[in-house]
């Protein structure tokens, strides 16, 4: 009886001891190296998250001083690589890794767009009567104030506004006098 107990107990850590050996076969990896697309030059300790459906969660590395960076005993199946690196664009890559495949990836990250805005809140000075003593300046005020179908055509709001201003057949503002 003892015997067949020992048996009994075997086979079932046989059964849960079995998969481990055939899910560990089929286990593959991912290697790459993070580069700069410009010049081609190694980007050190960039950022390199892979997700996949099969991941209980996403794995998260960081690419080491030569740019090399690898995920090791990854289940096959669709992942998305996503390699990010200050003053660089962030790039998404996706693929597929078999079984007991080894992917090799070369991430070129582009440089990262300059944005830049300016914004003025400051009002403007007024032009000086002695540069141009009969000169007119339309403000925001007065175009406001005009009728909506006179500020359709910049050349009929000036021609208005203006005086000693006609507007011509040929859709120019020209000075009376």
């Amino acid at each position: 009886m003892k015997k067949c107990l020992d048996i009994m107990l075997f086979a079932f850590c046989g059964l849960l001891f079995v998969p481990c050996l055939v899910y560990a076969q089929s286990e593959g990896a991912i290697r790459g190296v993070v580069t700069a697309k410009a010049d081609g030059s190694l980007l050190p300790n960039a950022d390199i998250q892979v997700e996949s459906p099969v991941l209980a969660g996403a794995l998260r590395t960081t690419a080491g001083e030569d740019g090399h960076f690898s995920f090791q005993r990854l289940i096959p199946g669709a992942y998305t690589l996503t390699a990010r690196h200050a003053g660089f664009e962030e790039q998404r890559l996706e693929f597929m890794l078999k079984p007991r495949e080894v992917q090799s990836i070369n991430v070129q990250l582009p440089l990262e767009r300059i944005v830049q805005s300016t914004e003025v809140t400051a009002q403007g000075d007024m032009l000086g009567g002695t540069y141009a003593p009969n000169s007119t300046t339309l403000q925001t005020q007065t175009v406001a104030d005009l009728p909506v179908d006179q500020r359709n055509n910049l050349p009929d709001m000036i021609a208005i506004s203006a005086p000693g201003m006609i507007r011509s057949h040929d859709d120019f503002v020209h000075v009376r006098g």
